[in-house]
């Protein structure tokens, strides 16, 4: 019997994810059989497990003992792909949805162009008619796109960006490879907009295709504790001194003066002490993201993990 071909592991990190899930797992109930997809609940405390379990039992699920965040999680489906050996990894967000046809014209169109090791689609927001905001400031960086847009024509099948959300990347199997999966510097946000830094610095594509599309719905969402100001801004400082394509030197230096100089406010006096205390991780993460096949997934980032996981439980205790 022939072993069938794994083309495809779709990966999608749940956290209270009740209302979005039946929206986002529901097209793919008459999946190919060379694709599976691989839920990694971040510990629930509504019904996700349930609904999952009981309208989409073909889903793998693994229940993480604790909230480890977006990258963290996704480090998981991205260790099991390199094993199972699948050629393609689609990261869905539980708030995205994407037709099966959809992910199919995506997958033909990185086949097309290897050397894009992260093609994400056309982002729609929930009214499925209007761009998703955050897409739309993501696309600045491709003129051409732009252009495109504008007179409605688009005369490329890829265009290159600097960066694109991971609400719906498609990645080959030599982008995880090569690049590794997600830099545990980061909770949650910011740690997409890294690892497209370090695709950049190892010359390697991202792109966005206007021949897929898919729906981000995150005005449903609502707002959260991750868009407060001063987290904002700490997450901006994490992203800026883990860009392997900057001088990690003169930034620290940079941020903790401009921080010093803010300290009378309790926030900023935080913020200084935080990146302060931080500091030997973000050099560590900063070096490791220079590095080709820099292992993200395994054992080496545990000293940055443990570094960052003191200081979250530190905030969880304050």
């Amino acid at each position: 019997m022939n072993k069938l071909k794994k083309e495809l592991l779709i990966v999608i990190v749940t956290y209270n994810s009740k209302k979005f899930i039946n929206q986002c797992l529901s097209p793919f109930k008459n999946m190919p059989k060379e694709w599976e997809i691989l839920v990694i609940d971040n510990k629930s405390q509504d019904d996700t497990l349930e609904i999952i379990k009981k309208d989409f039992p073909f889903v793998k699920i693994i229940e993480s003992q604790n909230n480890s965040g977006f990258g963290a999680a996704n480090n998981i489906g991205l260790s099991y792909a390199l094993k199972e050996n699948f050629e393609h990894v689609f990261l869905l967000n539980h708030d995205a949805y994407i037709s099966v046809e959809n992910l199919k014209e995506l997958i033909k169109v990185q086949k097309n162009n290897p050397d894009c090791y992260i093609i994400s689609p056309i982002h729609y927001d929930g009214t499925n008619q209007k761009l998703d905001r955050g897409f739309r400031e993501y696309v600045k960086s491709s003129n051409d796109f732009i252009e495109d847009s504008v007179i409605g024509k688009y005369k490329k099948e890829v265009y290159e960006v600097d960066f694109v959300n991971a609400a719906m990347w498609l990645m080959n199997k030599k982008c995880i490879e090569e690049i590794g999966g997600f830099s545990p510097t980061f909770y949650h946000y910011g740690e997409d907009k890294n690892y497209t830094d370090r695709l950049n610095f190892h010359n390697k594509k991202c792109a966005i295709t206007p021949l897929a599309k898919g729906v981000h719905d995150r005005a449903q969402r609502g707002k959260t504790s991750f868009e407060e100001k001063y987290t904002l801004e700490y997450r901006e400082i994490c992203i800026k001194v883990s860009n392997p394509n900057e001088n990690f030197g003169k930034n620290i230096k940079k941020i903790l003066r401009r921080l010093f100089k803010k300290s009378l406010n309790k926030n900023y006096f935080k913020l200084f002490l935080k990146v302060l205390n931080n500091k030997k991780a973000f050099l560590q993460n900063y070096k490791l993201s220079k590095t080709i096949n820099a292992n993200f997934l395994q054992e080496f980032n545990s000293k940055i993990v443990n570094a960052l996981e003191r200081e979250r439980e530190r905030e969880r205790a304050s």
